[in-house]
């Protein structure tokens, strides 16, 4: 099928009814979730994934991707987003809340509001929903797979690219995986075709990097030869096809015709659409809107720091300021961690240096979050020393590898530099993650064992440092504690997951980012 000779309207029925083939360059975090839901839809699909055993696992219906299925969240989606996070507020187990930050929400007309009450998950898991609809896609035919990109490419209508796009040991760009892309499309582009990059990348990278690229491959004229567009990934990890499902795109095309035609492309999903009139600033609002959440994290981070100085209470205090409509803060926490946000705020500074500006605040943001580890030991030493116990030799069970909850993806997770300080410090760390695989991650640290089961981890510990915000630790409360941990003293919450007081009645030593007051008020006589 020519995609010029189409008519922009028409292209999301034809998507559904499988007469266009769309071809997902890289099956990550971002082009796995988008080729499963597309081909839900009835979408003929080339999933594109060069490295081979992770291919061979996708092959035989195994998701590396985990992620619960909607009826482990909620009942449903309602017409209403969180002032927060910008995700739909779902209904589930008698609460309406957000499913990214889990806070309960008050919604009254238009008006959203969130409260300091975290939602509990209640209920048997209900597995993966990546893997199931992997297997779906795979059994109807719907979806193929292949390390042959170039192949894919010349037998498909659209090619959809998302290949990662790291930083170097310099914090600057590194675009050599995209780069390899673009040379393996251009070899087997055919002419009329619509190539959508998704990928995050410096504003100019679209038009400046990648279509000479294409067109030197290809022997093709961007705009004549083959269509060209900048659409941002919305993924939210843990909740990929959710966000997939219900946030707004934004399409960013080289002329009108390719914004069109890359526009009908997310229509399938009926979500809105926006179209601008180039990548540049397409890929500039993905870089600000990851940007805007780490400033915005550093702040909580921070404001956390000035609570737990004051005397306290960092999520009463949240809670007070968010009754106001225009204050719209995040939750403090260990760190910013996941493949996004700790390098996507160098891929704005490069370029921007390279035109002689150089800004302060958003490094001065990355340098309070990566900072937050070393606060979190901290708080487990102060811990320690209000129990009376020996920080060296003793026993502490950290809950949560995984950068976030709902997730198996450990890379850049504030859990490592904290796993790795308390085990520097003569700890015995025992580790448990439901969703994540060590790996290499903390592989030959000493004092650390990666336990299989909760219990295990819990069995013999001192102190729990909580890490991670998976539903399986939402469900926990003192009463979990009190029945797996008969040794446990300490309790270090990074999430604000128990109840201080709670935690008080059944004297533990606790610690909360953010929460030093609720320590001093609950031990008042």
């Amino acid at each position: 099928m020519h995609l010029f000779d189409l008519d922009p309207k028409e292209l999301p029925r034809q998507i559904k009814d499988g007469k266009v083939t769309l071809a997902i360059v890289g099956l990550g975090h971002v082009g796995l979730p988008l080729a499963v839901l597309l081909a839900s839809k009835g979408a003929k699909v080339v999933g594109c994934e060069l490295e081979g055993e992770y291919l061979n696992k996708l092959r035989k219906g195994v998701s590396p991707i985990v992620e619960h299925g909607s009826s482990r969240l909620g009942e449903r989606v309602l017409d209403a987003t969180c002032p927060t996070c910008g995700v739909r507020i779902l209904h589930g187990g008698g609460d309406d809340f957000c499913p990214n930050c889990m806070k309960v929400a008050e919604l009254k007309g238009a008006e959203v509001r969130l409260t300091g009450r975290s939602h509990r998950i209640l209920g048997a898991d209900s597995g993966n929903e990546m893997a199931s609809l992997l297997s779906e896609s795979l059994k109807a035919g719907r979806l193929s797979l292949t390390s042959d990109v170039s192949e894919a490419v010349t037998r498909s209508d659209v090619v959809i690219v998302c290949v990662g796009t790291p930083i170097d040991a310099r914090k600057r760009p590194d675009l050599r995986a995209l780069i390899s892309a673009g040379n393996d499309i251009g070899r087997g582009l055919r002419e009329g075709t619509l190539v959508i990059l998704k990928s995050t990348v410096s504003p100019g990278t679209t038009e400046g990097v990648f279509a000479p690229i294409l067109e030197r491959r290809s022997g093709l004229k961007r705009g004549v030869g083959f269509g060209l567009a900048h659409v941002p990934e919305t993924t939210l990890e843990g909740l990929a096809l959710l966000g997939n499902r219900t946030l707004p795109k934004a399409v960013g095309g080289i002329d009108k015709r390719s914004s069109d035609l890359a526009a009908a492309v997310f229509r399938v999903f009926d979500v809105p659409v926006y179209t601008f009139r180039s990548p540049k600033i397409t890929e500039a609002a993905k870089l600000f809107q990851n940007i805007y959440r780490d400033v915005n994290v550093a702040l909580a981070n921070e404001l956390a720091l000035a609570t737990e100085a004051l005397g306290l209470d960092i999520t009463e205090v949240l809670e007070a300021a968010r009754t106001e409509p225009k204050t719209h803060l995040l939750n403090p926490g260990p760190g910013v961690g996941g493949y996004c946000l700790p390098k996507d705020t160098y891929y704005l500074t490069d370029v921007a240096a390279a035109h002689g500006f150089k800004p302060r605040m958003l490094y001065m943001a990355r340098d309070i979050n990566e900072r937050m580890p070393q606060h979190v030991v901290r708080l487990v030493k102060d811990a320690y020393a209000e129990a009376g116990i020996p920080v060296k030799g003793s026993v502490i069970a950290a809950l949560g590898l995984s950068f976030k909850g709902n997730t198996a993806d450990t890379r850049d997770t504030p859990s490592i530099p904290v796993i790795r300080r308390l085990a520097g410090l003569g700890m015995k760390v025992l580790l448990h993650d439901p969703l994540a695989n060590p790996g290499t991650a903390v592989r030959g640290l000493k004092n650390v064992t990666f336990t299989k089961g909760l219990e295990d981890a819990l069995g013999k510990a001192d102190a729990l440092v909580l890490l991670t915000d998976h539903l399986e630790y939402r469900k926990m409360t003192g009463r979990t504690l009190s029945e797996l941990a008969p040794e446990l003293k300490v309790v270090v919450d990074t999430r604000h997951i128990f109840d201080p007081v709670d935690m008080a009645r059944l004297n533990y030593t606790y610690r909360g980012v953010g929460r030093a007051g609720v320590k001093r008020r609950v031990r008042r006589p």
